[in-house]
């Protein structure tokens, strides 16, 4: 069990794991903006309206950084753009140290979302370059990044919890630090490596994909579904706390606590594996049972009788997240002209970022209007209608991985 288990993570050029590690550090680093709130309404005493405006100015930033860096990778060296995304990014955390006033925060957070996501876009592009043609090591290259993100949350979550207590701004110098060694790794990795050549290849479309109806259906319902889980997982800092606070109010924040680290626990043990037994099943398939059991997971939450529900609700889930998540990226890259590979993956980081911005007002319009029981039971629905649509594509459709 254990060699099969190791033998999942097996098959990835060695080089490529590099960059996994960076992209986890830049996940560490933009964890943090989940608490960027509380230092603005604790720390520097700004209204709580105003710390609102703040935090989405930092998601329409990540709208457009996906969009940006998916055309920078389609036209220049990703990697060129890459660090200059991190430059600009060690360079706002230490700006967060003077900066006091709003008027000055709107451009930092604005700036700080944009290269975020330019950075994501551009490295996922160099990523799904770098393993080839095979598409069953492109879901593997997805899976490792999902695990090594969720992995990175957790990290920032640990260092949060331990340099609280000393303030933020050394939570500041430490997030500038590793941006500042991350942009001088990568910056020798360029000039002393072969990166270049194993990264950036062109990998040709499969010529019934290119530019016809069944590649446009199959990309339009992968962007649907990322839009979709987006506003549902911005339902995780908005409504999901404060309905699990009202549900189990002796355990207070650990209600929702307790959940978060469950996610990220079974995401970075289970995600590559998971995919890895699943890597032959039909892809339009695996997206539309993921899709499905994420929305009946989250759609578990109004069974309020136990906690265990809500344990059991979190694992469902989970598994949808890990089986969805990793193939809509790969149908969205497999289905692009090589020419425009960046551009998609950029429309894919921006499709999940404008439902995270949207997401958190809509729920908690819905939670205000019809209660917290609507919301779940909303993704229930959207994740049993997603999987009919799924069957009927896969029905009229077939799935042409990209091949030598």
């Amino acid at each position: 069990m254990f060699n099969a288990y190791f033998k999942s993570f097996q098959g990835l050029p060695g080089i490529l794991w590099h960059r996994v590690i960076i992209y986890m550090i830049n996940t560490i680093s933009g964890g943090l903006s989940f608490y960027l709130a509380f230092y603005f309404v604790q720390d520097l005493h700004i209204a709580w309206v105003m710390a609102g405006f703040l935090v989405s100015c930092y998601g329409i930033g990540t709208v457009l950084g996906g969009l940006l860096g998916g055309w920078l990778a389609d036209r220049f060296h990703p990697d060129f753009s890459g660090i200059a995304a991190l430059v600009i990014k060690t360079l706002l955390f230490l700006l967060l140290l003077v900066c006091k006033v709003p008027w000055a925060l709107i451009p930092i957070m604005f700036l700080f979302g944009l290269c975020t996501y330019v950075f994501k876009a551009v490295n996922n592009v160099v990523l799904l370059r770098g393993v080839g043609p095979d598409p069953s090591l492109r879901l593997k290259i997805i899976s490792v990044m999902y695990a090594g993100m969720n992995f990175g949350l957790a990290i920032s979550a640990v260092i949060v919890m331990i340099f609280f207590h000393f303030g933020f701004q050394w939570l500041f110098i430490l997030s500038a630090l590793l941006m500042g060694v991350s942009c001088v790794y990568l910056f020798c990795r360029m000039r002393l490596d072969t990166m270049t050549s194993a990264t950036l290849i062109e990998i040709p479309l499969h010529p019934k994909t290119h530019h016809t109806q069944s590649s446009l259906l199959i990309v339009s319902v992968a962007l649907g579904f990322i839009f979709l889980s987006g506003l549902i997982f911005a339902q995780l800092s908005a409504a999901f706390p404060i309905y699990l606070h009202q549900s189990f109010p002796r355990m207070g924040l650990s209600a929702a606590t307790i959940l978060f680290i469950l996610n990220s626990f079974i995401i970075v043990i289970a995600q590559v594996p998971l995919t890895h037994a699943f890597r032959k099943m039909n892809p339009l398939l695996t997206l539309g049972l993921g899709a499905c059991l994420l929305g009946v997971g989250f759609g578990l939450m109004v069974f309020t009788f136990s906690y265990a529900m809500m344990i059991a609700s979190c694992v469902v889930a989970t598994i949808g997240e890990m089986l969805a998540m990793s193939v809509s990226q790969l149908l969205v890259f497999d289905y692009a002209s090589s020419k425009h590979q960046g551009q998609m993956q950029g429309f894919y980081q921006a499709a999940y970022a404008t439902g995270c911005v949207i997401g958190p007002t809509l729920g908690m319009w819905i939670y205000h209007t019809l209660g917290g029981k609507a919301i779940w039971n909303g993704c229930s629905v959207i994740g049993v209608v997603y999987l009919c649509v799924m069957l009927g594509v896969w029905r009229r459709k077939k799935y042409m991985p990209q091949k030598k």
